[in-house]
């Protein structure tokens, strides 16, 4: 996604669907830069609901590192936002997605993976 096209798209669209979250993740080229002014693009309303994640340099840098596939990384990453771990966030170009990271399992953990949340108990 365009970053342009947050702002005509997707920030109506958060603004009707108060329980909707978002994830945008942006290729940065070696401009770290770029995660600031993605920032930026967020209302400041939404700001709790918009997470942005990027790789530092060019995914394909990050995909020789790791010798896996897009894929793969992608369900590593998921499994250990799920898990509370972080081998591959730890990754010299992911770890400093470590804030939004945090950010993200508090807020969609619970939706994304309800079997790794307490239930409540039934006040009686």
């Amino acid at each position: 996604m365009a970053l342009g096209q947050f702002e005509c798209d997707k920030v109506p669209r958060l603004d009707k669907r108060p329980d909707a979250f978002l994830v945008i993740v942006i290729d940065c080229d070696g401009k770290p830069e770029r995660i600031s002014e993605a920032m930026a693009l967020v209302p400041e309303r939404l700001a709790h609901r918009v997470f942005i994640l990027d790789v530092l340099t060019e995914p394909e840098r990050l995909k020789k590192a790791l010798g896996l596939s897009f894929e793969t990384i992608g369900v590593q990453l998921a499994a250990e936002c799920r898990d509370d771990t972080g081998d591959t966030w730890s990754h010299e170009l992911l770890a400093h997605n470590q804030g939004q990271l945090d950010r993200m399992r508090k807020s969609i953990r619970p939706i994304l993976f309800p079997d790794q949340v307490i239930p409540r108990q039934n006040s009686r």
